[in-house]
């Protein structure tokens, strides 16, 4: 809920946080979206600086500079005032062990996956 409601901030055309971004794309890059389609989704934004997005895009996903930056945990979304568990009361971000935006996206994955062979 929290990584939809960041991209349903920007597809409302609406500034978002340094740190709604830098959760954004880091999330993105780990579930294997290309840094093209990464850059597309900021278009909307209205401060949008292509320039600007690309270069900080590819610092956070490793291409420019060293390291691979992770998204962050469900505590710290909370400190960037970007977890919505308690608005969207999705019973699954309350589970002691959801502790990783990650983690509740494999979890919503595999219960979205087709039925295996038997």
């Amino acid at each position: 809920p929290c990584i939809k409601n960041i991209i349903s901030s920007i597809l409302r055309g609406e500034n978002i946080s340094h740190n709604a971004r830098f959760s954004l794309v880091t999330f993105l890059n780990q579930i294997g979206m290309s840094k093209e389609n990464i850059l597309k989704i900021f278009q909307s934004v209205p401060d949008f600086d292509e320039r600007m997005t690309e270069y900080q895009a590819l610092h956070i996903t490793g291409e420019k500079g060293k390291t691979v930056y992770s998204t962050p945990k469900c505590s710290t979304m909370e400190l960037y005032n970007l977890c919505v568990k308690n608005v969207s009361k999705d019973q699954l971000c309350f589970k002691e062990w959801m502790t990783h935006p990650l983690i509740y996206y494999k979890v919503k994955s595999k219960s979205k996956a087709p039925p295996g062979p038997d």
